[in-house]
C-alpha cells in the first residue's frame, strides 16, 4: 500500500495554453471539444499528469495502512478485524473544460451490509447533466473489497465521518446532509471542469462483531419532595410539613440498557392522609387525564427506547390537624415495572408536625332577592318579594368539630315576611334551626332558607319597615310600603254643573219643607 495524502493527489493541468486529451469510450478528444463528464482520464496511484486516481479506494485506519499502491494491490483490497475501523475515499473529476459545469452532483456510497466475510463497497456519482457512473467500472479502478480476517463481521457506517476536499483543495469542508452518503447520497452543487476542480469525499466504517451483543435492560426510578407552602428551596428525600401545607412530588424514571423495554408501567401509592390537588398531575410539563389510573393500577407508558427517561410531577394537601397526633411520617411510594425489568421503586416521606389544637369558627350571613336578582341589602323588597337567607359556618380552628348545630333567630323578619321554604330545617318560636353537622378544619358549610314579604295591610302599625337580622354580621333588608292614591275632584266647568247644582239645592230644600209640616202635624185621633 502507498501511504499517500490528500496533499498530492492532484496534479493540475489546466493552465493556459496546455492542451489536454480525455478519453470517451477509448477514443482521444482534444479538451477545448470536451463535454460534462466524470473520471474519464486512465487510471494511476501515482500522482500523473492526464490521470484519474481510482473512483473509489480504502485502507485500515486502526492497524496504519495506507491506500493501493498498484492495480494488483487495489484488487487485493482491505483485509481487517473486528473492531477495526477502515477509511474510504471517493474521487471525483468532471473531464470537462472550465466552463463545462456539471449542477447537483451527487456522490453515493454503498455498504453492502449484514454479516459477511467480504464486504465490496462502491461509488456512483451523477448529476444533471450526466448519467451515473459507477466505480464498478474496470476503466474507473473498480470496487474495493474489505476482507475479514476470521469469521464474519458487520461493517457499518460511523455517522458524522464523512470530509469533503473540494476543488483541488487540502482544507476540509463539512456538508450539512453528509449522513445521507450511504442513502439518497450527498450534493455537492456545482463542479466545473478541469482538474482544477477535482475533489475526494472521505468516510470511515467500522468492522462490527460475530455475534450480536447481548441485551441489557433495566430501570431506575427517583422520587423527591418539597413544601410548597413553605417555600423550600429544593427538592428532597424528605419535607417537614403541618396540617394544610401544599406538598409537591416529582418522579423521575430511566430505561436503563441498550435495548428497549415495553409495556413501562408506572404507579404511585400515597397514603391517605396526603389529598390530590386536582389537574396538578403532569408528565413531561404536560397536563395529563386520569388520574386515578396513576395512583390505581398504575400508568401504561407503553414501548420505552434505552436512555429515554420521564419526570411526573403533582401536588398534594396534608390533611387536617385533627388527623394527626403528634408527629407523623407519611411514606409516599413510586414504582416501575415492565415486561422485561421486574418492579423497581422509590420512596419520600412528609413528616407531620401538628401545631396544638385549637377550637375557633365564623359565622355570616347573606340575603339575596329572588324576585329581583340582587342583593337584598341593596335594594328594597316590595310585597310579595321572595328572600333567599344564606347562612355560614366555617371551622378557623385546627381540629375537627362536631355536633354543630346552625340556627338563626328570624322574629324581626317575620314581622314582615313568612317562610316558603325552610331548607330542610325546622322552625320553633322564630328560631330555625338545622341539624347537626361535623365540619374539619378549615372547611365551611351554608344552610339557606326562604321567605316572601307579607301584604301592606299585614305589616305591623308603626313597622320600622326594616328586616333586620343577625348571624355573625348584622344584615339589613328595607321593605317598601306601597301609598294610597289620593282622591282627585275633576273640575267644575259648563251649564251641565250649574243644573246639577240647581238640582241638588231644590232637593235640599224639598226635605226641609217636608220634615217642618210633619213636625207640626196634628196626631190622629
Amino acid at each position: 500500500m502507498n501511504d499517500r495524502g490528500i496533499m498530492n493527489k492532484f496534479v493540475s493541468i489546466c493552465a493556459a495554453g496546455t492542451t489536454v486529451i480525455v478519453l470517451f469510450a477509448g477514443f482521444a478528444v482534444p479538451a477545448a471539444q470536451a463535454a460534462v463528464a466524470f473520471n474519464t482520464f486512465p487510471i494511476s496511484y501515482s500522482a500523473s499528469t492526464n490521470h484519474d486516481w481510482p473512483m473509489i479506494e480504502a485502507r485500515n485506519v486502526s492497524d496504519g495502512g495506507s491506500f493501493s499502491s498498484s492495480q494488483s494491490d487495489h484488487d487485493n483490497g482491505v483485509t481487517a478485524d473486528a473492531g477495526d475501523e477502515v477509511e474510504f475515499q471517493v474521487y471525483y473529476h468532471n473531464s470537462g473544460v472550465a466552463e463545462d459545469e456539471a449542477t447537483n452532483v451527487i456522490v453515493r456510497a454503498n455498504l453492502p451490509g449484514g454479516t459477511r466475510d467480504i464486504h465490496e463497497v462502491s461509488a456512483t456519482i451523477d448529476s444533471d447533466q450526466t448519467s451515473a457512473i459507477s466505480s464498478s467500472d474496470a476503466f474507473r479502478g473498480g470496487n474495493i473489497d474489505i476482507r475479514i480476517n476470521g469469521s464474519a463481521q458487520t461493517l457499518e457506517f460511523i455517522s458524522g465521518s464523512v470530509v469533503w476536499y473540494p476543488n483541488h483543495s487540502t482544507a476540509s469542508q463539512s456538508l450539512s446532509n453528509s449522513n445521507s452518503l450511504l442513502s439518497s447520497g450527498v450534493n455537492i452543487g456545482t463542479v466545473k471542469g478541469c482538474f482544477d476542480f477535482s475533489g475526494f469525499l472521505t468516510f470511515r466504517a467500522r468492522v462490527g462483531s460475530t455475534s450480536t451483543p447481548s441485551e441489557e435492560r433495566d430501570l431506575s426510578i427517583s422520587k423527591r419532595v418539597i413544601n410548597v407552602t413553605k417555600g423550600d428551596g429544593s427538592l428532597r428525600d424528605s419535607t417537614n410539613a403541618n396540617p394544610h401545607d401544599r406538598v409537591r412530588f416529582e418522579i423521575r424514571f430511566d430505561i436503563r440498557g441498550n435495548a428497549s423495554q415495553s409495556n413501562v408501567i408506572v404507579r404511585d401509592i400515597m397514603p391517605s392522609r396526603l389529598q390530590l390537588i386536582s389537574g396538578s398531575l403532569r408528565v413531561d410539563g404536560s397536563t395529563i387525564s386520569n388520574e386515578s389510573e396513576f395512583f390505581g393500577s398504575g400508568r401504561n407508558f407503553g414501548t420505552l427506547s434505552a436512555g429515554r427517561n420521564i419526570v411526573i410531577v403533582y401536588e398534594v394537601t396534608v390533611s387536617e390537624s385533627g388527623s394527626f397526633s403528634g408527629t407523623t411520617v407519611l411514606t409516599n411510594t413510586s414504582n416501575v415495572r415492565s415486561d422485561q425489568v421486574g418492579t423497581r421503586q422509590d420512596e419520600a416521606d412528609v413528616v407531620v408536625q401538628p401545631s396544638a389544637a385549637t377550637t375557633s369558627f365564623s359565622l355570616r350571613k347573606a340575603a339575596f332577592n329572588v324576585t329581583k336578582g340582587v342583593d337584598a341589602t341593596t335594594v328594597a323588597a316590595d310585597p310579595g318579594d321572595s328572600v333567599t337567607y344564606t347562612l355560614f359556618y366555617k371551622n378557623t380552628g385546627t381540629i375537627t368539630l362536631n355536633n354543630v348545630v346552625i340556627e338563626d333567630e328570624i322574629h324581626d323578619v317575620l314581622e314582615l315576611s313568612s317562610i316558603t321554604d325552610q331548607g330542610g330545617a325546622t322552625s320553633v318560636n322564630s328560631v330555625i334551626r338545622y341539624s347537626s353537622v361535623t365540619i374539619p378544619s378549615g372547611v365551611e358549610v351554608s344552610r339557606s332558607f326562604q321567605v316572601r314579604v307579607r301584604e301592606a295591610n299585614a305589616f305591623p302599625v308603626n313597622s320600622d319597615l326594616v328586616m333586620v337580622n343577625v348571624y355573625g354580621n348584622e344584615v339589613r333588608v328595607q321593605v317598601r310600603k306601597p301609598q294610597v292614591a289620593a282622591v282627585v275632584t275633576p273640575p267644575r266647568t259648563g251649564p251641565s254643573e250649574m243644573i246639577t247644582l240647581s238640582l241638588a239645592a231644590l232637593t235640599t230644600a224639598g226635605y226641609w219643607l217636608t220634615q217642618r209640616r210633619k213636625k207640626f202635624a196634628v196626631p190622629s185621633a
